[in-house]
């Protein structure tokens, strides 16, 4: 089995096969919702991003839905640029 070294951890061949399915899934699904980003290089062992492009962490379990993990300040600025509906009741 081929390993390599990341922070300490060992990750087998298999485990790197998966990352970067995970990887490319994901920039898919974001390039098709509109987000200019990029997959990083396949044997790039943490050197890049996995993918750039977006100020935010995505991840998820095995066989879960993909979740979203920022920075306080890029949500706040997000949430911020986020106008509803004035007819919807966002309270204020």
């Amino acid at each position: 089995m081929l390993l390599w070294r990341n922070g300490g951890r060992s990750m087998g061949a298999k485990s790197q096969r998966k990352g970067r399915a995970a990887e490319l899934e994901l920039s898919h699904i974001l390039q098709g919702h509109g987000y200019s980003v990029e997959p990083g290089r396949a044997l790039a062992y943490g050197d890049v991003p996995d993918l750039t492009g977006l100020p935010a962490v995505f991840h998820r379990r095995n066989r879960e839905p993909w979740r979203v993990t920022m920075e306080l300040p890029d949500w706040l600025e997000l949430y911020r640029s986020y106008q509803p509906p004035r007819d919807s009741n966002h309270g204020g």
